[in-house]
């Protein structure tokens, strides 16, 4: 993907010490963190992997976070009201090839959109603004850069895992072209026209 800085290293990495020095620092006790409900959809999926993420709370930092489970539309109604404390997993598929598409989630205009936390991180909107202005590639992915380090920095967004999929493809199906802009379950979708059936 263009953008993608791998010089930015792990600073989401899984650390449970530094996470309990990092909330005594900032005065947080389990008890403080108990008092959180995470919000989910009635989905398998979700509620598969936010059990997961409350028994890792339990676990590694001794906070008992309530799994909120609730269904789709009642989610829906009350991410947009910002009626919740922890809301996820909620994802992001790119609708082009191009990091301009991934930034502009977290800026303040988000708000109660794509923004659930209405998160606004001082000078990030002016630096997505600009980069997305901006044409020459070499001027804008620096700006880009600085606004992907706010963003994981402030750790407003837990980035949890990235989802993969395989599919099995049949010889006799050709010139199928799969791409990363492809419909979720749907591969290759972007260029249907091409593909044809051998004879077999």
């Amino acid at each position: 993907m263009n953008g993608y800085d791998s010089s930015l290293g792990d600073p989401q990495k899984f650390d449970p010490a530094a996470a309990k020095q990092l909330l005594q620092k900032a005065g947080v006790t389990a008890a403080d963190l108990s008092k959180f409900k995470l919000l989910t959809r009635d989905t398998t999926g979700n509620k598969t992997v936010n059990q997961f993420i409350s028994q890792q709370w339990q676990d590694n930092l001794g906070a008992n976070i309530a799994v909120d489970v609730v269904d789709s539309k009642t989610v829906t109604s009350r991410i947009r009201k910002g009626q919740f404390d922890i809301y996820g997993p909620d994802g992001w598929g790119a609708d082009y090839p191009d990091q301009q598409d991934w930034f502009d989630i977290f800026t303040s205009a988000a708000c109660h959109s794509l923004n659930w936390g209405c998160v606004n991180m001082p000078g990030y909107d002016a630096l997505v603004q600009k980069a997305d202005s901006t044409k020459s590639d070499s001027d804008r992915n620096p700006l880009y850069k600085q606004a992907q380090k706010q963003l994981i920095d402030t750790a407003n967004v837990g980035f949890i895992y990235q989802q993969a999929e395989y599919n099995l493809i049949r010889p006799y199906v050709q010139n199928l072209t799969i791409t990363g802009i492809d419909d979720q379950y749907i591969p290759g979708d972007l260029y249907y026209h091409d593909v044809f059936i051998s004879k077999h």
